[in-house]
């Protein structure tokens, strides 16, 4: 084992002692994140985003991503817009996948195959843009 250096240990000990505001870092208390004073929950419809002072409902998110980005603070409005576009996206996945699979023509195949690459390379770009809001 590596020893750790004593500046290292007396550094933590000063992060572990100094008087932090705890609403600062996320934490899971049952079906909830909560960050800061927003809380997300899971529902079968989505992720549920609320403000927990005003204690009402900001928004409804397909992705958890989405939500986490408006917790955070990001253009609510900007930000659902993406998560209607992953929700398209994965659902048009989920759609070619089928095809794929149960289709007996060739060609049929070939083209869902070709279009869920580019789905899915969408819905992987959009989930990045929502972690700009979250990772800013």
């Amino acid at each position: 084992l590596k020893m750790i250096s004593p500046k290292v240990l007396k550094d933590l000990q000063e992060i572990i002692e100094a008087n932090l505001d705890h609403t600062l870092f996320p934490y899971q208390k049952g079906n909830s994140l909560r960050i800061g004073s927003t809380v997300i929950r899971e529902s079968s419809k989505g992720h549920l985003v609320y403000c927990a002072k005003g204690n009402k409902q900001i928004a409804r998110t397909f992705c958890k991503t989405a939500a986490v980005a408006i917790a955070r603070g990001g253009d609510v409005q900007n930000i659902l817009q993406l998560d209607n576009e992953i929700m398209k996206h994965f659902n048009d996945c989920i759609f070619y996948k089928h095809t794929m699979k149960n289709s007996k023509s060739e060609t049929a195949r070939f083209v869902a195959e070709s279009r869920y690459e580019i789905s899915s390379d969408k819905t992987r770009q959009l989930k990045d843009k929502l972690d700009y809001y979250i990772f800013r």
